[in-house]
């Protein structure tokens, strides 16, 4: 089965041509999109996760609390080389509560300075 997914967007100037007597103030220009039913969930969930990513991110940043991107923050590889320990004890770190860690998609970032 395949679904239509139809996004009404805002007409900018620059996008038309000029025609001096037409106001294109009001107009909107209309984007469909065909997708079979497995393509169509994939997008619907990328665009509800990049959503809620940009909600998450901004709350955090209002509330003043760490950033998962800067020099502390590290990805899992980066993590194990500065404890030295293998992937699985870093895990069984991560479930004992031994190191902070946050969880960005199905990857993590450990906090390699506290």
């Amino acid at each position: 089965m395949t679904r239509n997914f139809i996004r009404v967007l805002p007409v900018i100037a620059s996008d038309l041509p000029v025609i001096p007597f037409l106001n294109m103030s009001r107009k909107k220009i209309i984007e469909i999109h065909t997708y079979n039913d497995d393509e169509f969930m994939d997008a619907l969930a990328d665009r509800v996760a990049e959503k809620v990513m940009v909600q998450l991110s901004s709350q955090l940043e209002e509330e003043g609390a760490v950033s998962n991107n800067g020099p502390c923050w590290q990805k899992s590889a980066t993590a194990q080389d500065h404890f030295q320990v293998s992937r699985p004890t870093l895990k069984a770190m991560r479930e004992r509560g031994e190191i902070e860690f946050t969880q960005v998609g199905r990857s993590y970032r450990y906090n390699i300075c506290g």
